[in-house]
């Protein structure tokens, strides 16, 4: 007897299906394609019931093997997992790598090149000059394709607006996220997105939600609540907006770490850039300047804020704006004069430095002081602020990146017209629409990836 059961205990790992390496790898390359194109990882977090930190951790090869998020994925994608794993139906793996291909291929900037400091000119000039070719007989090719060339327009020009992709603070319980969502959904009418580092607490902004009596109107239903989504991959979607921070949280390194790299990538792919308040300063130097301590800007009454009815208080115009002719600000808000003086709630304790300013980045607005709206201190002296600090920049080049020191989110229609709130709302409405235009220039791409492929 104990020979057979010593048998059947050598025997049964060669006939019992064993998963393996390859199996997580198969999983890992399947939600890697599917997260390029379009899909979030918080999509398979909620379908595999796993928290999004392992899908996170799994995806970026952190964790090599996770029992739970294999077993969930054999019952809760069956078709999938079987089309993977069996060698006969390999439709499926082909699918996957051709997925990956083409996402690289579209993503080739952020592929090859670390930075745009350290790339040299002639690798970025011969990878833009082999996609150029290769764009150019594309387009040869279809233009005996009217046919495919008519549905494929059909499917970008009905394409959904693309979500504004917001980088997650986690201030205030909550506070500062969801203040950040519901301003600027509410000024673009646009959908948002969270971008988050894998350490930052989510479940603040949740928790926040439960405490308000309003709601946003963009977002997922959990539990009651509309949550925006979390997203990894953002290079599909719309505009990249940078929030500012209070001075408790100048020096967080996990914050610091995610907006620095993400600030990278959009620029490598051409992505549009709204930064605002301290978030233009990571912007600032993240193209090479320097800051530096500017004196009574920064007002003590309190922080801009929503309060319990969901209507923005301490509004605070601080001191006015001259904004330079010539400049893409000066379009964007329609100064007609060049005496036009627009007052700002502009709130911060640094500025970016005249003294580097980056290349191919021009300065569009400075600080005009005005005793006629500078608000009192909390000591009951009025505020003098520092006269000519830098309040704007914005690139020469290129998708569209702007850096503002005021917050033209806490803006509504219904201020009153000494604010001129018609001009800070259209910062945002441009700056939502040029991502939009981004996020039909990467499905034209995709399109034509597609296209050639199949021709």
């Amino acid at each position: 007897m104990k020979k057979c059961l010593l048998i059947i205990a050598l025997l049964f790992p060669l006939f019992s299906p064993r998963v393996g390496a390859d199996d997580y790898q198969l999983i890992r390359n399947y939600i890697v394609a599917e997260v390029q194109m379009g899909k979030t990882q918080s999509y398979f977090a909620r379908t595999l019931k796993v928290s999004d930190a392992t899908i996170s951790l799994f995806v970026n090869n952190k964790v090599t093997s996770s029992p739970k998020l294999l077993r969930n994925f054999k019952s809760r994608l069956p078709a999938v997992y079987k089309e993977l794993t069996t060698p006969k139906k390999a439709s499926k793996k082909k699918k996957v790598v051709a997925k990956i291909a083409i996402a690289k291929r579209l993503d080739f900037e952020a592929e090859t090149v670390k930075s745009e400091e350290e790339a040299p000119v002639e690798i970025v000039k011969e990878k833009l000059e082999n996609n150029s070719h290769n764009v150019q007989n594309a387009i040869k090719n279809l233009l005996n394709k009217p046919s495919q060339i008519k549905v494929d327009r059909k499917k970008i020009t009905s394409a959904k607006p693309a979500p504004i992709v917001i980088a997650f603070r986690d201030e205030g319980s909550g506070k500062g996220a969801f203040y950040d969502h519901y301003t600027v959904q509410k000024a673009t009418k646009y959908p948002t997105l969270i971008s988050a580092h894998p350490k930052m607490r989510l479940k603040s902004l949740k928790d926040h939600s439960k405490t308000i009596t309003y709601r946003l109107k963009h977002g997922v239903e959990q539990e009651g609540q509309v949550i925006p989504e979390s997203i990894d991959n953002f290079s599909d979607q719309g505009l990249l907006f940078i929030p500012g921070r209070i001075r408790d949280n100048e020096f967080e390194p996990v914050r610091k770490e995610h907006e620095e790299n993400i600030l990278k990538q959009a620029r490598l792919r051409g992505q549009p850039i709204l930064a605002v308040c301290a978030g233009s300063w990571r912007l600032w130097e993240a193209l090479g300047g320097k800051l530096e301590e500017v004196s009574d800007h920064s007002y003590g009454g309190g922080m801009i804020r929503l309060n319990e009815m969901g209507k923005i208080g301490y509004n605070k115009q601080i001191h006015r704006i001259k904004v330079e002719s010539n400049t893409l600000l000066n379009d964007i808000m329609n100064i007609s004069k060049e005496t036009d003086r627009p007052s700002v709630n502009s709130v911060h304790w640094k500025a970016p430095s005249e003294k580097k300013i980056p290349s191919l980045v021009r300065v569009s607005a400075k600080a005009v002081a005005d005793n006629k709206i500078a608000p009192n201190t909390r000591q009951g002296t009025q505020m003098k602020p520092q006269n000519d600090t830098i309040e704007a920049f914005e690139n020469q080049y290129g998708a569209p990146l702007l850096g503002i020191q005021w917050h033209p989110e806490a803006y509504t229609k219904n201020d009153s017209d000494e604010m001129t709130p018609d001009k800070h709302i259209a910062i945002l409405e441009f700056m939502a629409k040029a991502g939009q235009a981004y996020h039909h220039k990467r499905l034209m791409l995709k399109e034509l990836e597609e296209v050639t492929q199949k021709h």
